[in-house]
């Protein structure tokens, strides 16, 4: 088992659990020093490169964007040449592309790969399209819209279990398969986040609770298929790379006592950690509300002040349009006049001498 830094501990849970896997099937193929290409399909703002830090890791993807190692580009119609990287790899990508273009995505990931293919996808089954619609419930509870890839999902149509291996073997690709997420831990660990992007206490601890999933469950998927979220499917050009990945990447699941023991740790501190942030939230929204009150009491205050000044201001313009209305006021006016004249004329006189 590979051993991980804090910073890719933190990282969310299903991200973790794909890419670990991806970087096990690869390093099961690296001879002492080696260094792959690698071309990561659709991800852009992925962390491919985290995970592989002394490969050359290329993105393609469909954004317009300048960025180092980065090549924009159509995955069912790719502009290289054959065999030019040694893996292609792509994270949850495959059930974005439309149906009737799988096909063409596998054929071109599997002519651009010199070594490998290795697709991680969520697989189509009864309880996944059940647990999505749970999940995507949770989010327009919350946000009253329907989660944008989620929906997505449901119109593409999550790919079949073992379509990704029958096309890749299809090309002629020796297969292997391995399961990350789950489902039930998949749905638990979705409501969290959404929850996490609502709440800014909860939002606070979910790195935390990611690096709990990633350290208690690294190998999160179990035996029976048809009960986990994803599939991860890598293929190989030849056969011998196929029986060296599956002699070193261990295909045992974590015994199920142990495992269940960890979901109920995991589960345990997720429902702390949500209980703990509602408390919060609660003490913080009744702050809040308490302030509100001193600040409408202050306000109250501020307004009464400024309503007497502006009584006062009333009376000194009331007081000010009473003098220069007055006679006393016109008749000082007529008498400076007077008091100035002589002066006045004088000075023109002298002007014109």
């Amino acid at each position: 088992m590979n051993k991980y830094d804090d910073k890719l501990l933190r990282l969310p849970f299903d991200q973790f659990s794909r890419q670990s896997r991806a970087k096990q099937l690869i390093d099961a193929l690296r001879k002492t020093g080696e260094m792959f290409t690698i071309l990561d399909v659709g991800g852009y703002k992925g962390v491919t490169s985290q995970f592989h830090t002394t490969d050359e890791v290329t993105i393609l993807d469909v954004f317009d964007l300048e960025e180092k190692n980065y090549i924009k580009g159509d995955a069912t119609k790719m502009s290289f040449a054959d065999n030019s990287y040694d893996f292609v790899v792509n994270f949850d990508v495959f059930e974005h592309i439309p149906r009737e273009k799988r096909s063409k995505f596998v054929e071109e990931c599997s002519r651009v790969a010199k070594r490998g293919v290795i697709i991680a996808a969520p697989i189509g089954t009864k309880s996944n399209a059940e647990a999505e619609v749970q999940v995507n419930e949770i989010y327009k509870s919350i946000y009253d819209k329907d989660h944008e890839w989620l929906q997505e999902h449901i119109e593409y149509k999550l790919p079949e279990p073992g379509l990704a291996k029958q096309l890749l073997q299809d090309n002629s690709l020796h297969t292997s398969n391995f399961y990350s997420n789950y489902t039930p831990s998949w749905v638990l660990m979705q409501a969290t986040i959404i929850a996490a992007s609502k709440f800014e206490v909860l939002g606070s601890r979910i790195s935390e609770i990611y690096k709990q999933y990633n350290s208690l469950l690294p190998s999160d998927g179990v035996p029976e298929s048809n009960e986990n979220y994803r599939e991860i499917v890598i293929g190989v050009k030849e056969e011998a790379d196929k029986k060296q990945i599956e002699n070193k990447v261990s295909t045992i699941f974590m015994d199920s006592v142990t495992y269940f023991n960890n979901v109920v740790k995991l589960t345990t501190g997720v429902s702390e950690a949500m209980v703990l942030s509602l408390d919060e939230q609660f003490n913080t929204n009744h702050k809040l509300q308490s302030d509100n009150i001193n600040i409408k009491g202050e306000v109250v205050k501020l307004q009464a002040q400024v309503n007497d000044l502006q009584h006062k201001v009333k009376a000194l313009q009331d007081r000010h349009n009473a003098i220069i209305n007055s006679k006393t006021y016109r008749y000082g006016k007529k008498a400076s006049r007077a008091i100035h004249k002589p002066a006045n004329i004088a000075k023109k006189l002298k002007g014109r001498q």
